[in-house]
């Protein structure tokens, strides 16, 4: 039986601040919370960045008007932390994993607010609780990170850090390159899903499928947002990704390396 997932990211819930439209955030929630049911989602994939970080008070009421919507959704909701989420807080929430349909879902939240230029820097707790969760894993992995593990800066992004000696919060980890000799040296990843850039983006890397997914907010066309979110199968031998919103590609069609080999050792280029 295929596993289907919705999948959104980004939603920045609330008011308006540059390009990001939070203030149409609960309209669109609404509209992709309606598409997960006629899709028949068995889960909702939400990738982080709940809100755009203001105040712990503030952030929290948004949060709390977000997971009210969600409980209107007719399958779990698998969240991951975002920056602007955790802002705020002292830790983030833990990296836990689930198993359904056959696959290994993993939800990898390491700490997000310590950074320099050179990206966030990841704890080695985290780094190892990654590595040992792929160890044990049995069944091919969907990997869930706010953050990429590679891929492009968004042409804002890169403005601004060409014009400014302020140091904005970086696209990606410092540890990139060891994090993903990690995930792809394992052989159990089919793909890893994340968002944080605002756009979208997808790389394969030795078997393994990087996917960026673009904001649900973020203004893409004129003055309107993208509206975008995604319906995932995983059925068989292959991933189908359907691309909903304002520039969002329509099909995908992904064969990840690791659908084929049940997870149980690494591609052959990355054996000792």
């Amino acid at each position: 039986m295929a596993l289907r997932i919705a999948v959104i990211t980004d939603i920045h819930y609330g008011f308006d601040t540059g390009a990001k439209k939070g203030a149409q955030a609960p309209k669109l929630v609404e509209e992709f919370i309606d598409a997960a049911h006629q899709f028949g989602a068995d889960y909702i994939f939400n990738l982080g960045d709940k809100v755009s970080s203001q105040n712990p008070i503030v952030d929290e009421q948004f949060k709390k008007s977000l997971r009210a919507q969600f409980k209107r959704a007719a399958c779990p909701v698998i969240e991951i932390d975002g920056n602007h989420d955790v802002r705020f807080q002292a830790a983030q929430s833990p990296s836990t994993q689930l198993i359904t349909h056959g696959y290994h879902i993993i939800q990898w939240n390491p700490y997000l607010n310590r950074y320099t230029r050179e990206g966030v820097i990841v704890d080695d707790s985290d780094i190892q609780w990654l590595r040992n969760e792929l160890a044990s894993a049995q069944k091919p992995v969907v990997l869930l990170s706010h953050i990429p593990f590679g891929g492009p800066e968004s042409v804002r992004k890169k403005w601004k850090n060409a014009h400014s000696q302020e140091l904005y919060y970086p696209s990606y980890f410092k540890d990139s390159h060891e994090l993903r000799g990690i995930i792809e040296s394992s052989g159990k990843v089919m793909f890893c899903l994340s968002g944080h850039r605002h756009l979208n983006h997808h790389k394969e890397n030795n078997g393994v499928h990087y996917l960026i997914h673009q904001s649900l907010v973020e203004v893409v066309e004129g003055d309107k947002p993208a509206g975008a979110y995604s319906m995932i199968e995983i059925d068989g031998q292959e991933v189908r990704i359907h691309g909903y919103g304002l520039k969002q590609p329509r099909l995908r069609i992904l064969n990840p390396a690791a659908i084929n080999n049940n997870a149980s050792s690494p591609p052959a280029a990355l054996r000792p």
